[in-house]
């Protein structure tokens, strides 16, 4: 049974015309009897008494009415909620790494929660491969990765961009504006994140290919606290640039120039190809790609 008959039949119960139900609904007079004779075929019943050049409903048309009405009303209950969505809801699990974490929380979740109150965020942090088994096990619905470029052919990257991470330490510190190179720093205090994690893992492999070994005086998972301590005491590490640049442009630390090592890493947005990206989902990818929170001047929308 179409909703376009049931809506027809109504008019015509209104009316009482297959002219003026005809005017009304832009159809032809034909269209509109057919409608009706669909319904009656439909039904094995006939709707409306034709006498003369009027039209009276029957008592199954006089019930049907009362369906059709309930049926209609339904119909565009539901299109007019479709068109004019209520706010989104629902619960969104993003798993990510320490640092990107902070800098999530801290720059963006207030202005995300204030556009969607209604979603749900839950976050787990954890190293690379811990991120990609979550989301390749359906625990998490997003990662937020920060690490080598990641591939894989059951991942989708919504958004990637190349971050920069540099040595730094005090800008009071006699390293500064020198040329440096990993053996002239590493017997140095280093403030580092543990072992394993993306750019501190770059670093310890180097580091054995040099036949140098670095041993941290303090490892720690939050860049915020190493960056804070070093702004007190005279060591080194490494941070991505988006941890450093306040304390840089305030002239707190400095980065050091050391040749041999460089670290190539990415910030990756990445679902499950396999993933149902619901609307509350994707008002979150949305917003978090769109957000400063990916380098603007070499991030690439993929």
């Amino acid at each position: 049974m179409e909703i376009r008959n049931l809506k027809t039949f109504i008019i015509v119960s209104e009316l009482m015309s297959f002219t003026k139900a005809a005017k009304r609904l832009g159809y032809s007079q034909s269209t509109v009897s057919f409608q009706i004779k669909s319904l009656e075929d439909e039904l094995d019943a006939s709707l409306f008494d034709r006498i003369g050049h009027s039209l009276e409903l029957t008592d199954r048309g006089r019930e049907l009415l009362v369906y059709a009405e309930d049926i209609v009303g339904r119909d565009d209950r539901f299109l007019s909620r479709w068109r004019d969505p209520a706010p989104l809801d629902g619960s969104i699990c993003l798993a990510t790494s320490d640092s990107l974490c902070e800098k999530l929380l801290l720059e963006s979740y207030g202005e995300f929660s204030s556009l969607h109150p209604r979603i749900r965020l839950r976050i787990l942090t954890s190293d690379t491969p811990g991120l990609l088994k979550m989301v390749r096990s359906n625990e998490a619905d997003t990662i937020l990765a920060l690490d080598e470029e990641i591939q894989g052919s059951d991942l989708k990257k919504i958004r990637e961009s190349r971050e920069h991470v540099h040595f730094v330490a005090p800008s009071s510190s006699p390293l500064c504006n020198r040329r440096l190179f990993l053996s002239d720093i590493a017997k140095m205090d280093f403030i580092l994140t543990q072992e394993g994690m993306s750019y501190r893992n770059m670093l310890d492999k180097d580091a054995a290919k040099m036949g140098i070994e670095i041993l941290p005086v303090l490892e720690s998972g939050r860049t915020d606290l190493i960056a804070a301590i070093l702004e007190k005491r005279d060591a080194i590490s490494i941070l991505p640039d988006f941890v450093s640049e306040k304390l840089v442009r305030r002239g707190v630390l400095s980065r050091l120039d050391v040749e041999d090592v460089s670290f190539e890493i990415y910030k990756s947005l990445i679902v499950h190809k396999k993933k149902w990206v619901s609307p509350s989902l994707k008002a979150f990818l949305d917003f978090v790609s769109e957000k400063e929170f990916f380098n603007i001047s070499e991030g690439n929308p993929l």
